[in-house]
């Protein structure tokens, strides 16, 4: 398995960084399991309740909001930066 949003840098939000990959890794362990269990289920083998699809579906898009807005912040980070070098270069 690959690490979830590899190429999402942030050079001030680097923790929160940390806590979408990791988030996101538990939300897609969550979905594994909850569709073992429905699997399971099915075959009236109790594992675990099902409903574990939901929460971990929710972690998931959680996430990848974050992420989104990690990506703009860095981005527009960058544009600042840039802009700001080249206000210096101008005068």
């Amino acid at each position: 398995m690959d690490l979830p949003y590899k190429t999402l840098t942030s050079k001030r939000l680097s923790s929160l960084v940390k806590i979408i990959r990791v988030s996101t890794i538990i939300g897609v362990v969550g979905i594994a399991i909850s569709i073992l269990s429905t699997l399971l289920h099915l075959f009236s083998i109790k594992f675990l309740n099902p409903g574990l699809f939901v929460p971990s579906f929710t972690l998931i898009f959680i996430s990848g909001i974050l992420a989104v807005l990690v990506s703009f912040e860095e981005s527009y980070r960058v544009y600042a930066e840039t802009r700001s070098s080249e206000d210096k270069l101008d005068k």
